[in-house]
């Protein structure tokens, strides 16, 4: 860790980012062998950066507090997501980049020509020619307020290691 902090700060008086990439789609759970490894690898980090008592952010990309966001979406696709789909389709041209840049958690209000509901929403993916919106979990509209919902994904942000960390 000591060797990518050095880069970092090396960057850093260059006034540039670090950026590290993986292979996962998804950040992990610190401590679990069987999820994504960037969790763990910016508590590392983190833990090198105090030991030399220096300055350190970690953002998960697309930073940023969750936003509040609506889309709308066809009868059919609303019912499927009210039933459990784990993803909204978005076609196969690239989407708006609100959507794709959409920070991890974010509420997203589904409407259809005839109901709507609220959605806690991840940033969009391409998977097998097409664009999807990750769907984590729906609420009726007329059960709760979206504050509700907002509230409900806060605890996975911190766990996932979506939430800005500092050193």
């Amino acid at each position: 860790m000591e060797e990518l902090l050095g880069i970092g700060l090396r960057r850093n008086a260059k006034r540039q980012r670090l950026l590290v990439f993986c292979r996962c789609p998804l950040p992990g759970r610190p401590g679990r062998h069987d999820q994504c490894h960037r969790v763990e690898v910016a508590s590392l980090l983190l833990k090198a950066a105090a030991k030399r008592n220096v300055s350190l952010t970690i953002t998960e990309w697309p930073g940023g507090q969750p936003q509040s966001r609506a889309l709308k979406i066809d009868d059919l696709q609303l019912e499927k997501a009210k039933t459990g789909a784990r993803y909204v389709p978005l076609g196969r041209r690239q989407p708006r980049l609100e959507l794709l840049a959409l920070p991890w958690s974010s509420r997203v209000r589904l409407m259809s020509s005839k109901s709507c509901v609220q959605a806690i929403a991840d940033p969009a993916v391409y998977r097998s020619g097409k664009w999807l919106l990750p769907i984590t979990s729906v609420v009726d509209d007329r059960r709760t307020g979206g504050w509700a919902l907002h509230k409900e994904s806060l605890p996975e942000r911190r766990q996932f290691g979506l939430e800005v960390r500092k050193a």
